[in-house]
Formats: C-alpha cells, sequence, structure tokens
C-alpha cells in the first residue's frame, strides 16, 4: 500500500473520478477531524461563513466608461447603472458612483471576498467620483417581499436571516466599520438564491467606526418585516413583533434578545441555523 492509501481521509471529488467503491469510501478530513479530533460540535452558522480572502481588485485612474457600456439606470440596493463589458465577454455588470472621493481613498480601499456581500471587481476613479463594479443581482428582498405571492416561510426567513447576520458579522469584525444604510432595498439575492448585502465598497470608503450596534438593529426590523409584514410596514422602525404567539419560538428569542447578543452570538441561535 502506497503512502497515499494509508491516509484516512480523501479529497474531495475523487470518488467521482476514480470510480471507488462509496461502500469503503474513506471519510473526508472535515468529518474525520469533527469525529477524532474535536469532539465538541462544531457551529454551523459561524464555521461555513467564509472570511475574507485575498482578492484582487482592479483599481484604475479613468473613465469606467472606457471598458463599459450604459444600459439604464435603476435603484436597487441604492442608484447603479446597469453596462455590460465593451470586451468580448460583454459581462452584465452594476456600476456605482461615489461622489467626492480622491486618489487616496481608492489606494486604502480594502478588497475583501464574502458569500453573503455583493462583490466588487474593479474600482475607477474619475475625479471627483470613485466607480465601483459589482456583480449584478437581480432582485432585493424588499421586491420579493411586495410580490403578492404571500410571506415567506419560516425556513426562507431563517435563511436570509442567518445570511444578514454572517454578512454584518464579517464588515464588523474584518474591516472594522458600519454598514449603517441595512434595510430590505439593500438586502439583494443572487440567481442561485444566496443573499448578499449591497454597498460594502461605498462602506469600506466612508470608514465608519462608530455605533455598529445600528446594524444589529436594522437586521431586527428586516426580521420584523418578514415575519409580521403588516407591522413592519406601519411601524419601519418598530423592533418588536405585535402578534409573537402567531411567531415561531424561536425567531420571538431572537428579537428579544437583539439588544443583548453580538452577532456571533446570534449565529449561534436555533433560529438561525434553521434551514431549508
Amino acid at each position: 500500500m502506497s503512502g497515499l492509501d494509508k491516509r484516512r481521509t480523501f479529497w474531495p471529488g475523487k470518488e467521482r473520478r476514480e470510480n471507488i467503491n462509496q461502500h469503503v469510501l474513506k471519510r473526508s478530513w472535515t468529518e474525520l477531524n469533527e469525529k477524532i479530533e474535536t469532539p465538541r460540535k462544531i457551529d454551523i452558522a459561524h464555521s461555513t461563513s467564509r472570511i475574507s480572502l485575498p482578492v484582487h481588485i482592479a483599481k484604475l485612474d479613468k473613465s469606467p466608461w472606457q471598458d463599459y457600456v450604459r444600459l439604464l439606470n435603476i435603484c436597487r440596493g441604492g442608484q447603479i447603472t446597469v453596462a455590460y463589458s465593451s470586451s468580448r465577454s460583454q459581462k452584465l455588470v452594476a456600476i456605482s458612483e461615489i461622489p467626492n472621493c480622491s486618489r487616496e481613498q481608492l489606494r486604502a480601499l480594502r478588497p475583501a471576498l464574502h458569500e453573503n456581500i455583493v462583490g466588487f471587481t474593479a474600482a475607477y476613479f474619475l475625479d471627483p467620483s470613485i466607480y465601483l463594479v459589482y456583480e449584478l443581482m437581480p432582485v432585493s428582498l424588499i421586491g420579493i417581499l411586495n410580490t403578492p405571492l404571500g410571506p415567506l416561510q419560516v425556513e426562507e426567513i431563517a435563511t436570509v436571516c442567518q445570511s444578514v447576520f454572517r454578512g454584518i458579522h464579517f464588515v464588523h469584525e474584518q474591516l472594522g466599520v458600519m454598514i449603517g444604510d441595512l434595510t430590505a432595498e439593500t438586502v439583494l439575492v443572487a440567481r442561485n438564491g444566496v443573499v448578499k448585502l449591497a454597498n460594502i465598497g461605498k462602506v469600506a470608503l466612508a470608514g465608519s467606526e462608530k455605533t455598529l450596534r445600528r446594524d444589529v438593529d436594522a437586521a431586527g426590523l428586516i426580521l420584523v418585516r418578514m415575519l409580521e409584514p403588516d407591522t413592519g410596514m406601519l411601524f419601519p422602525k418598530l423592533l418588536q413583533l405585535q402578534r409573537p404567539s402567531s411567531c415561531d419560538a424561536n425567531a420571538r428569542d431572537l428579537i428579544a434578545g437583539l439588544n443583548l447578543l453580538s452577532t456571533e452570538d446570534i449565529l449561534k441561535l436555533r433560529f438561525s441555523k434553521k434551514k431549508l
């Protein structure tokens, strides 16, 4: 037996490529590590969330319209211009203009990647504005809530809630800034169903570090809007359920504890772990 055959783990996907008998598969490293070396249960909501990764962001001192062609202006997580690349790919993107910026801010812009944040791939400086090129997201949470298809199911609400708090946790811990403008309008949904927070590039440029708790309260208001749409519309600043007995008990506990819990603690709650 070769040295590789003695390994207790397998490389993901190897069983399909080499037609290994499914009944004798070696366990994955994560399963083995959790069972043998780490007896306590790993928190799924926290451990599956991506951390900051090295990402290359093109920083260009020119007009973005040298590389992109405008299509239309829309409001999706804020005012954006939908455009397509003038290269052969003709990829659709969302371009956001941030006025009154400097080259120093462009140089200081920190790239980061997270599954629950709308990623930006390039930044252009055309005095006095910075233009950020984002991935184009097809729909916002408010667009989903305003459809006549009825309220979201508890599992769907929990998935959105978990994604929002993961995004907040990343921004607070990795970027050290406050999102500020966090509403159902700035929570976007990708074609594959992944929930992402918008305008993080703008937040990183602004660099506001105060009152981080405001983001947690804002996420709570979004949760109230999903659980009780009428309450969220009539009392948009009320962080309280009007019919708590008709809502999921774990969701009630989350809202009741928002003032005392950190984002990390919230992600450990039972409601935040519900899955579709």
